[in-house]
């Protein structure tokens, strides 16, 4: 009952109801009723009384926002598209599964627990909030994509302008994660685990790959081209896997495994670019957008480097110079939003900035 109005509130590209309906079940059904029975005494089962809560909480929620149909029908016509479109995205989920998993199986009974654990530390750090961010984008994009898939020219505009938009936000992060590796793992991680500032050097040029790989794995899916999409997916699982082999047979250390890592995700992306280009066109276009990205990062970078490096020698406090960085990488995320070429983001700064202004002068009473 949740999915099926959740996907139809995606399709409708009606949002608010589902934050609606996240925000109310968690805070009724987990607030409230887990953490209610919680305190009645009723141990582990509060768990499962809050996951229950909360589903049915949200059912109610989204059904009062869609009164989809509860006729129960069946017609095989329907069953038979749906069916054949949806184990092939199962499948390419299985493999994305599997390939993003392998690093992780291959590590834990190849290597020691201690290199393992720095190693998932590391990748935790940056690219899990990467993936996350990734799938939230899918959500709005993918029936954004599919509700124009028919218009080629709409299409392109619009995958060109997120892929930008994305490259700018995704490059800038990494810039700046590449310089302040040292101060993200002593603030997020501690001291102890000072072996992972050069995997999250290394993890930190992973995320624009990641990012724009799914925006592209999204248009494929919105436009059911999926063959191709199953195609690359496969021969990167099983490259991936005789590239970690063959890494550890040679004595690689967990550093020369997120390279190898690093490489594929690389030649995979680029793989995907072909295919977005088979389906929308558009190559110059996505061949800029990359360039703007490299510049973007190279750009937050070298900023980094002018400013924190002196900062460090002159021995400031990890606090304080974590917030300069925070700030500094803040800067760098807004020049490069307002100077770069014309996107989605770029278009909704610019809306912003006025609606922020004005607001403020009413706050400090100078708008009169």
């Amino acid at each position: 009952m949740v999915v099926i109005s959740t996907s139809l509130l995606r399709r409708q590209l009606n949002f608010r109801p589902l934050l609606i309906g996240e925000v109310v079940s968690l805070v009724i059904g987990h607030g409230l009723f887990g953490l209610g029975a919680a305190y009645l005494g009723f141990g582990a089962f509060s768990l499962a009384i809050s996951a229950v809560a909360q589903a049915l909480i949200q059912m109610i929620i989204l059904y009062a926002y869609t009164r989809h149909s509860l006729r129960l029908t069946f017609r095989p016509e329907s069953y038979r598209a749906l069916y054949a479109f949806a184990t092939r995205v199962t499948v390419i989920n299985f493999l994305e599964f599997v390939s993003s998993s392998l690093d992780t199986l291959m590590l834990g009974r190849l290597y020691p627990q201690a290199e393992l654990g720095i190693y998932k530390r590391a990748y935790n750090t940056v690219g899990v909030p990467a993936l996350a961010f990734a799938t939230s984008l899918t959500q709005v994009l993918a029936p954004s994509f599919s509700s124009i898939q028919s218009e080629s020219e709409r299409l392109r505009r619009a995958h060109h302008s997120a892929l930008v938009a994305l490259l700018i936000v995704m490059s800038c992060v990494e810039g700046g994660i590449f310089v302040a590796a040292p101060e993200v793992v002593a603030v997020l991680l501690g001291s102890q685990f000072v072996g992972a500032v050069i995997l999250v050097k290394i993890f930190g040029l992973l995320v624009p790959f990641m990012v724009s790989s799914n925006l592209a794995g999204v248009l494929a899916e919105a436009t059911a081209q999926l063959r191709v999409k199953t195609n690359i997916q496969a021969v990167y699982l099983v490259a991936l896997a005789l590239s970690f082999w063959t890494v550890y047979s040679l004595g690689g250390s967990v550093e020369a495994i997120a390279l190898v890592m690093l490489g594929a995700i690389i030649v995979r992306n680029l793989a995907f670019e072909l295919m977005v280009r088979s389906i929308v066109g558009g190559g110059r276009d996505i061949l800029k957008s990359y360039g703007v990205g490299v510049l973007c990062g190279l750009g937050t970078a070298a900023l980094f480097y002018a400013v924190i490096v002196p900062l460090r020698g002159l021995g400031l406090s990890l606090p304080l110079l974590f917030i300069a960085e925070l700030l500094l990488g803040g800067l760098a995320l807004g020049v490069a939003i307002f100077l770069g070429p014309p996107n989605e983001l770029k278009s909704l700064a610019l809306r912003a900035v006025p609606a922020v202004t004005s607001r403020l002068r009413r706050v400090t009473g100078k708008g009169s």
